[in-house]
């Protein structure tokens, strides 16, 4: 009929419209079309094959993101720079410890020729070997490398360099107990040993877990879990979909924070192995 017929011209007419659109959101950078770049729409489209605008003046609007797409543990930049000691904190989700941000970043750092790393007590060995130990057998929260940055452009050599990652995890035989909310007191002092911080309260009815940390769950209340059907992983390996953490969850992960850095701050300042 002739009405259907009118419906599958303004079908087609609107997709041509669309698909002109799309495919001239990536020529934005000329000047008469750089308000395609205000539709969120234009730029989810762009994201979703991996455009990345390029152009003498930036666009109305920017995506601003975390590196986790690229590098989450974020040591590129101070790579680049050459930076004689670095810091680096992973709490990434990796409940099996298999240090893949590392591995991503020895990947990448390979592949722009930038730098390799070593065990510093042994540097002929190969850095699987030292993944492995560190995940299987380490008594220490940090992984200490060495960095041997390759030759810059003149021929020049940077001095070698030190790479300190703070792995967010349980150390082998912990069994320090689930550990109060924060205090005032505690924030503002020295952070206290493994298994002196104060206990959590016993109080069932508002849903206190008691126990080891190792056995905490992600659940907001224990008789969520259902009898361990829907318990989920255990601290710290909570995944990133569990949005409903506690300030019990808050604190523990917190006070295993500062547990593992502690040795590491005692080492930068001289007073440790």
């Amino acid at each position: 009929s002739r009405s259907c017929s009118i419906y599958v011209w303004l079908v087609h007419v609107g997709l041509l419209v669309y698909a002109s659109v799309a495919i001239l959101s990536f020529f934005a950078y000329i000047r008469p079309l750089q308000w395609l770049m205000r539709s969120p729409m234009i730029q989810q489209f762009q994201m979703l094959f991996m455009h990345r605008y390029k152009a003498a003046t930036p666009p109305p609007y920017l995506y601003i993101s975390d590196g986790g797409l690229i590098e989450p543990l974020g040591i590129f930049p101070l790579l680049r720079r050459r930076m004689r000691r670095i810091v680096v904190s992973d709490a990434a989700e990796d409940a099996e410890l298999t240090m893949r941000c590392i591995r991503d970043a020895l990947a990448i750092c390979r592949e722009e020729r930038l730098c390799s790393f070593y065990d510093p007590d042994d540097p002929h060995r190969d850095m699987e070997f030292v993944l492995q130990d560190f995940s299987r057998l380490g008594a220490s929260g940090f992984l200490h490398l060495g960095i041997r940055y390759e030759p810059m452009a003149d021929g020049t050599r940077t001095p070698d360099g030190e790479l300190f990652c703070l792995r967010m995890r349980l150390l082998p035989g912990d069994a320090v107990p689930v550990r109060a909310l924060l205090t005032e007191d505690e924030l503002l002092g020295q952070p206290p040993p493994p298994g002196y911080a104060p206990p959590a309260p016993p109080d069932p009815s508002a849903g206190v877990f008691e126990g080891p940390r190792s056995a905490y769950t992600g659940a907001c209340c224990p008789s969520w879990e259902c009898g361990g059907f829907l318990a989920g992983r255990r601290f710290p390996n909570y995944g990133v979909g569990n949005q409903f953490l506690t300030p019990l969850h808050f604190a523990n992960l917190c006070g295993l924070g500062a547990e593992l850095s502690r040795p590491l701050v005692d080492r930068m300042r001289g007073r440790g192995p």
